[in-house]
């Protein structure tokens, strides 16, 4: 009985080897994105990020005047706005091109590292590592957004991989041009997504000098030589808008509040966690695992730290920053699971705790991903939409310049599509009182931050106030949300006058 157990677990892992095997278990997670995806489209909605990009990336302006005064003087890498500009020529509704362009971008990162993995002997590895990329927590929740953390995620999920397939590769020689465009990319695309590069390009060069593979070490100066000139570069046009990132906090609160996000977002639950974190450190009885177990050991730690080190300075820490780490586990979770089936696969004593311990790192990714994927969902309807949008696009078709006070930024026409001029900004000083108006909509206040639920708790009288509305409360009606609200004629009606 004891022998054919073994040959039953033995049977079991030969049968999750192939990569036929791989293919299917891709084929099942793209149809769970598909999902997910359908699932998360009726929950979404824009918020100040997502206008900012749409305004980034107009196009009705040409891409030269867009890149010059609009993409560049920003704290963000250029090439995610740069490539929104290019294909909303082409797809209309600005969500539906928000999730093309990052599929298009899973899509060639997973391209990448299958074409690299099977080079490097490592396909099945890499489809599995694919598979559970594409329905990790933060890849379902940022497919949908139209922000640069998707490409930084995937640029993340294509370094991380390269870290691990190049170790493995001492047959070839290594591809240095493949390295400079990632740390290129990254750069482009996140400043954590460079950070990540640099950090994972020390992890690769470390691992060089204890094995003495020079190849390595090349690869890594490489990768972080390419990361670092690129970032400089765009650094030297960024400078100037630092105060762009005033808003993040930097204490003890914040930090915890950020691990909280990444926790949520990757794994789901604490217990979850712990437990993928487990199966990652149990294989560390694998030597073909303990490579890859440094390297992501030096690049997730760096990558972890100097954020905190330099928020000293200039607070960087925020939990959506952080997530572009994530890929690094999903890479390693399926380098574990490699190792792990290999070992049941090879019979001999060590082939049912070898088949346990692949199973219940399966089964602790697959609760990573279910539980993740709550999160999302309860994420996306916590967005700090602008639910005043579609009351008010309806209602300014005929109203003058400077009719509708605003608080604070420069996105409500592209919000509502009409005219800049139609706003004034009621933060400046200078703004003169409204005390009269033939326009339906009097105010319109989007990202209010001034304190937890100040817009549902404040009295009328405080929020005309902020808006420099000079009209009694008895004339305007007042429709308030989380984070935001809209001043109205007393007589307006949704959806037309």
């Amino acid at each position: 009985m004891a022998t054919l157990d073994r040959q039953s677990a033995t049977t079991f892992a030969l049968s999750l080897n192939p990569d036929r095997a791989a293919f299917t278990l891709l084929a099942a997670s793209i149809v769970a994105f598909a999902l997910a995806q359908l699932d998360l489209w009726p929950r979404n909605g824009f918020w100040i990020d997502e206008y900012f990009s749409l305004w980034a990336s107009d196009p009705a302006l040409p891409f030269g005047e867009l890149l010059s005064e609009r993409i560049a003087p920003d704290t963000n890498p250029p090439l995610y706005f740069s490539l929104l500009a290019l294909v909303r020529p082409f797809v209309e509704a600005p969500r539906l091109a928000f999730l093309i362009l990052n599929i298009a971008a899973i899509a060639l990162a997973a391209t990448f590292v299958f074409v690299r993995g099977r080079r490097a002997g490592m396909s099945a590895a890499a489809l599995l590592a694919i598979a559970l990329f594409i329905v990790s927590g933060p890849v379902l929740y940022y497919a949908p957004e139209g922000r640069a953390y998707l490409l930084g995620l995937c640029a993340a999920f294509a370094i991380a991989w390269s870290a691990a397939s190049v170790t493995e590769s001492r047959a070839q020689p290594v591809d240095l041009r493949w390295f400079a465009a990632l740390g290129a990319l990254a750069a482009l695309s996140h400043v954590f997504a460079a950070l990540f590069a640099g950090a994972f390009a020390a992890g690769v060069a470390i691992e060089g000098l204890i094995k003495r593979r020079f190849d390595l070490v090349r690869a890594a100066f490489v990768l972080g030589g390419s990361a670092t000139a690129v970032f400089g570069v765009w650094l030297v046009f960024a400078l100037p808008h630092m105060s762009n990132v005033a808003w993040i906090e930097f204490s003890v609160t914040s930090v915890r509040e950020a691990l909280w996000y990444v926790r949520q977002l990757t794994f789901g639950h604490v217990l979850i966690a712990v437990a993928v974190v487990a199966f990652l450190t149990f294989s560390a009885r694998r030597r073909e695992m303990r490579p890859h177990l440094r390297i992501f050991a030096v690049g997730m730690s760096l990558f972890a730290v100097l954020p905190v080190l330099a928020s000293f300075f200039t607070p960087l820490v925020t939990g959506r920053y952080w997530l572009i780490g994530a890929p690094a586990i999903v890479v390693l979770a399926a380098l574990a699971l490699r190792a792990e089936l290999r070992a049941a696969a090879a019979g001999g004593p060590d082939s049912r705790p070898a088949t346990a311990t692949a199973a219940f790192g399966a089964a602790s990714m697959l609760a990573a991903s279910t539980f993740s994927f709550v999160n999302v969902q309860a994420f996306m309807e916590a967005k700090p939409v602008w639910r005043g949008t579609p009351l008010v696009a309806p209602l300014l078709g005929d109203c003058a310049p400077g009719a509708v006070h605003v608080w604070e930024n420069h996105l409500y026409a592209t919000a509502s599509g009409a005219p800049d001029s139609t706003f004034r900004d009621a933060s400046r000083p200078d703004t003169p009182l409204l005390s009269a108006s033939d326009c339906p909509v009097l105010g319109w206040a989007e990202h209010v931050r001034r304190g937890d639920d100040f817009t549902l708790i404040a009295s009328d009288a405080e929020l005309l106030s902020l808006l420099r509305i000079a009209v009694p409360p008895e004339d305007v009606r007042i429709v308030r949300h989380s984070s935001g609200f809209v001043v109205l004629s007393a007589d307006a009606t949704e959806g037309g006058r």
